[in-house]
């Protein structure tokens, strides 16, 4: 499984699904002022509102996957009982033990760093090259982590050009109607302002 990033189709449905509902559950109120501001301004709220309920629900996916992170760094990975130090006669005791670990927390970041870590050390017995094969691995992991926020940052990005962007129309739909209207009445200018 990918460790860092959730799945994207999921989490695009998931954030359509939850956009459609709640702008469903405000249809009834469209003519109060919450209801007026995400139904009756165009086309910009409801790109800004997918966009925050899909980023939410990719929040929330990901920290569903780092609980699950977190549950599999509680194991008992090196028991005291095979032994206080990994040596060339208990590293294969230490593998075996990880491969005893639930299958669903044995495909973890953490166990497989280590289990990688172990088998390096099973072949080659160099703490050197397991050093730094660790200090590898934690880099790309840490890499693939971060980068897995790219589409948030998007949105981050979007959300408030998107925000301009309505303002922008909002403002041209107002002088286009201050520029239609009958500046010789100042009731009917009031009116179009």
């Amino acid at each position: 499984k990918d460790h860092a990033n959730v799945d994207f189709w999921k989490s695009f449905g998931i954030g359509a699904a939850i956009t459609i509902c709640f702008l469903a559950v405000l249809f009834p109120f469209a003519d109060t002022g919450i209801g007026a501001i995400f139904l009756k301004r165009g086309w910009v709220n409801f790109a800004e509102t997918f966009l925050f309920v899909w980023g939410m629900t990719i929040l929330l996916m990901k920290l569903k996957k780092n609980k699950h992170q977190e549950r599999a760094t509680l194991l008992d990975l090196f028991p005291s009982r095979i032994g206080t130090e990994i040596h060339r006669d208990n590293v294969g005791d230490f593998i075996d033990n990880i491969y005893k670990t639930p299958l669903s927390l044995r495909d973890s970041l953490f166990v497989n760093r280590i289990r990688k870590a172990l088998e390096l050390f099973e072949n080659r017995t160099d703490n050197g090259e397991v050093a730094a094969f660790l200090s590898t691995q934690s880099d790309i992991d840490a890499n693939r982590s971060s980068g897995s926020y790219s589409l948030l940052k998007v949105f981050l990005w979007a959300i408030p050009i998107l925000g301009f962007i309505g303002t922008v129309m909002g403002l041209s739909v107002a002088v286009g109607s201050l520029a239609m209207g009958d500046t010789a009445d100042p009731e009917a200018l009031k009116a179009s302002i």
